[in-house]
């Protein structure tokens, strides 16, 4: 039967209902009120038809689309496109498996300041690679990321970052591209291109960085962009009431990211370590590859009060010499407590010792030698609102054993000078997204014109993209901050 059909019945039964004298309404007291009762009851009947004739005839369309296979779960004929529940930019099923685009994001960090030194003696001193390098503006990143993971197997993630260097040139760099596997007997397999998993900072993305600048100890002992190269790893999560972990891993020794390593020629024409020179082998075997450990461990003291603890080591051969081996050790620690209300406060510290085995170099008359360059920062930051935070780092860092070559000797030496830095510290984070930090270093090294310096950097970051928010940092500490 048609649904025109159902109207005329309906309102047939209805007249009949109102007009006769057995069914009238009580309130009707005329024909006329009678009428209109009928009037507004049809009107309202033929409304609720039309209404559901419309949302049949929209099932029937999402039927009919979904047998095509237009939509899939998690898709709506009203928006068209796929939303998976978590969040997900898109997922589909492969096979048993589910394939996720989880974030694809941009993030970008400009820096402006002065400072009291020139150009030249500024890059000695704000020796990383992203740090603001010059007075005046710095890109110090644009950075590409995407993640995304074949569920339940593994997870995997890309960094592309893009910076201007002081000399104006736009540096590309291809920063990871890993896949870690879901755990499996609390074991997770890494591999591909990835920051080592080394201390605190260095598998740290620059966007999660809480000072402006890369930590001194880290520029000179891991190199100016950090350590991080081809390999792969091994880590197991021990099966304990609280969170501690183990893992081991080797990558690739060559390259300008391996700089207390095998480094390449170009590194060392321009921070040649302790002014030696560069002696180019071939890799045969697994001894000449870098080895990573790390031990880590996080529990909480009380309810509001948490702490991280870790132990890390590289061992690897170094430029100077088919023997020659570079081993740096390192410890990080964290302690932070919730005051109430997004307020916190965090410290944090890291030290770090790098054993520099330089052979025998014949061609410059130098003897073997084992250069020995340590130090730390420690930074206490304090969330006293839930926008605003402040803080201050202190840095240390000196050596043993003397810089030659290009150098008159160690205390000439802007990448194993003894030093000190002291840098106050204020944040706004004005959305949620975005923040702008004001910071002071203050440095007094050996290698300065007049032993001190005064520098000033004010930096934007802002971060924008699709899907799951991006994780801030390589650890994994059993806990959220």
């Amino acid at each position: 039967m048609s649904m025109s059909f159902i109207r005329i019945g309906t309102a047939i039964v209805i007249a009949l209902a109102v007009m006769g004298e057995p069914f009238a309404p009580a309130q009707a007291q005329s024909q006329e009120d009678r009428m209109r009762l009928l009037e507004k009851t049809v009107e309202e009947l033929l409304r609720r038809d039309e209404e559901k004739e419309r949302k049949i005839k929209e099932l029937e369309q999402q039927l009919q689309a979904a047998r095509k296979g237009q939509i899939k779960s998690g898709e709506t004929a009203a928006s068209g496109r796929k939303r998976a529940d978590d969040g997900d930019v898109w997922s589909t099923e492969v096979g048993d498996a589910t394939l996720r685009f989880k974030r694809l994001g941009v993030d970008t960090a400009l820096a402006a300041g002065y400072s009291s030194e020139k150009s030249e003696v500024i890059q000695q001193l704000q020796g990383g690679d992203h740090d603001p390098r010059q007075n005046g503006f710095t890109l110090q990143t644009l950075d590409l990321s995407f993640a995304g993971a074949l569920d339940p197997y593994f997870d995997a993630q890309a960094n592309l970052a893009f910076f201007i260097d002081p000399e104006g040139e736009t540096v590309l760099e291809f920063e990871e591209a890993f896949m870690e596997t879901r755990p499996l007997f609390g074991l997770r397999f890494k591999g591909g291109q990835f920051f080592t998993e080394f201390g605190r900072h260095n598998p740290t993305h620059l966007h999660a960085w809480e000072w402006l600048d890369q930590p001194v100890i880290a520029t000179r002992l891991l190199g100016p962009d950090g350590i991080r190269n081809p390999g792969a790893r091994l880590k197991w999560q021990a099966p304990t009431p609280w969170y501690a972990s183990f893992l081991i891993g080797v990558q690739n020794a060559t390259g300008e990211t391996m700089a207390s390593f095998r480094a390449n020629d170009e590194f060392f024409e321009e921070r040649p370590i302790g002014g030696r020179a560069l002696n180019e082998d071939d890799v045969d075997d697994f001894d000449e590859l870098t080895w990573h450990a790390r031990l880590a461990t996080a529990f909480d003291l009380g309810d509001k009060t948490h702490a991280d603890l870790a132990v890390s080591g590289l061992i690897g051969p170094n430029a100077t010499g088919s023997r020659a081996r570079t081993l740096i050790g390192g410890v990080d620690a964290v302690l932070q407590r919730d005051l109430g209300e997004g307020r916190y406060i965090r410290w944090t510290t890291e030290a770090m010792y790098r054993s520099y085995q330089a052979q025998a170099d014949v061609n410059n008359g130098l003897l073997p030698d084992t250069l020995k360059d340590y130090g730390l920062y420690t930074q206490v930051l304090w969330g006293f609102y839930p926008e605003l935070a402040a803080g201050v780092r202190y840095e240390y860092a000196t050596g043993e054993g003397e810089s030659v070559g290009i150098f008159e000797d160690r205390n000439a030496d802007p990448f194993r000078s003894d030093r000190h830095r002291v840098s106050p510290l204020f944040v706004w984070q004005f959305a949620p997204t975005a923040k702008f930090r004001l910071q002071y270093n203050y440095d007094n090294a050996q290698f300065l014109p007049n032993n001190t310096a005064h520098s000033v950097w004010a930096g934007l970051l802002w971060s924008f993209g699709l899907g799951t928010e991006r994780h801030h940092d390589g650890h994994d500490h059993g806990h959220t901050h």
